[in-house]
């Protein structure tokens, strides 16, 4: 939060997050460590590994519940390791065949796809989940159906019909 501004070349030191919240806090919740969420969402999800728990989890540390961190943290708790390893070969998968995008407003199109690869291991998907399967739709339908402007074959001008 602000505690880097009172020492920010070398910060306060290890295990001082607790402390420091604790004096500046604008609300009443006690944080341990900010750290033990994500701890604690991986130890529980290998009490459930296969499956997962089905939906998020009140903490047993905090007020915060569990698998509610980001996109991969959520198909973790919620689905289990088989979920998340689903989740992540989808996204993989769309980015992989989208990468090679022969035009400027398709590599744009294909930039948001990558950017939700890597912003779903902190932020959820709840909202954008739509737009970017609309994109992620466009992009594969140009590139395998005929004929495409995002995607022109052989023969035709780029972004040109």
């Amino acid at each position: 939060w602000n505690q880097w501004q009172d020492n920010p070349v070398l910060g306060e030191g290890a295990g001082t997050y607790e402390q420091y919240w604790n004096e500046h806090r604008p609300i009443e919740h006690k944080v341990r460590d900010a750290h033990n969420l994500y701890l604690e969402t991986l130890q529980r999800a290998l009490e459930s590994p296969i499956l997962g728990y089905g939906k998020s989890q009140p903490s047993a540390q905090s007020e915060i519940y569990l698998g509610t961190q980001g996109a991969l943290w959520s198909a973790l708790f919620c689905f289990g390791f088989v979920g998340l390893g689903l989740f992540v070969w989808f996204l993989v998968g769309l980015v992989v065949r989208t990468v090679r995008v022969p035009t400027v407003a398709g590599l744009l199109l294909h930039t948001s796809l990558v950017a939700t690869l890597v912003m779903s291991s902190y932020y959820g998907l709840d909202r954008s989940l739509l737009p970017i399967m609309v994109i992620a739709g466009l992009l594969l339908r140009e590139r395998y159906l005929d004929p495409g402007t995002l995607w022109p074959r052989s023969g035709q001008a780029r972004g040109k019909t």
